[in-house]
C-alpha cells in the first residue's frame, strides 16, 4: 500500500465517517501489514497539513502497543 493511498482512507475516515476506535483499528491495521512499504515522513506530513496528528498518533500507538 503506498503512503498515498493510505492518507487517503485515513483522512476519509476521520473527517467524513467520524472518529471512531473502529476506524483507529483499520488503520492501525493497515499500518501494521504495509508499513515496510510506507513512505511515513511523507504520510505524517500530509497528516500534519489535515491537522490529524492527534488520530495518527492514536493510530500508531496501538500498533505500538498491538492493541488490535
Amino acid at each position: 500500500m503506498r503512503e498515498t493511498n493510505l492518507f487517503q482512507i485515513f483522512t476519509s475516515r476521520m473527517n467524513r465517517e467520524g472518529k471512531s476506535k473502529k476506524h483507529l483499528r483499520d488503520i492501525a491495521s493497515m499500518i501494521e501489514i504495509s508499513s515496510d512499504r510506507i513512505n511515513f515522513v511523507e504520510l505524517e506530513n500530509k497528516i500534519k497539513g489535515y491537522g490529524l496528528e492527534e488520530e495518527w498518533a492514536k493510530a500508531q500507538k496501538m500498533v505500538n502497543s498491538s492493541n488490535l
